[in-house]
């Protein structure tokens, strides 16, 4: 919880639109993941809280990432940033 209190300032958030990806959303997404760590999506045009969880853990399992939670139509997705980059 402390982790997430800290990054709540700093969180990339990204609204998704129904369920056909570009290439460039999902650059969008690795983009911001290796910025940021944690990133926000903000689901719209998607039916329910169920249809959330299949298509987040979808997202993050194609980005190496992981769903660390998920309330309403908002997912929160985390990959550990690259330690040989250095700090953000």
């Amino acid at each position: 919880a402390a982790g997430r209190l800290q990054a709540d300032g700093q969180l990339t958030v990204i609204n998704v639109m129904g369920v056909d990806y570009t290439e460039a959303f999902l650059r969008t997404i690795d983009g911001a993941l290796d910025v940021h760590e944690l990133v926000k999506l903000r689901f719209r045009d998607v039916g329910t809280k169920k249809e959330v969880k299949i298509i987040s853990e979808d997202l993050a399992s194609g980005r190496g990432a992981h769903v660390a939670q998920v309330v309403g139509h908002t997912a929160l997705l985390y990959r550990p940033r690259d330690a040989s980059v250095g700090p953000p």
